[in-house]
């Protein structure tokens, strides 16, 4: 099964767990993939960067 997550999902799951904690879980172990866009990335990095003060480039390293 593949899914697509927002990136609230991404922010909250390593942030507060729960939900979007469970589905990465899924994920880790294959029991469903992960699609992402650009799109969302860039959107993530620039959330963590300027809402959570992550360091910007490392965070764009791992976009790469």
């Amino acid at each position: 099964m593949n899914v697509t997550l927002d990136t609230n999902i991404c922010v909250s799951a390593p942030e507060f767990g729960g939900l979007g904690s469970r589905i990465l879980g899924l994920a880790r172990a294959g029991l469903l993939r992960i699609d992402v866009s650009d799109a969302i990335v860039d959107e993530l990095v620039a959330v963590l960067r300027d809402d959570f003060a992550r360091d910007g480039y490392r965070l764009q390293f791992a976009k790469e």
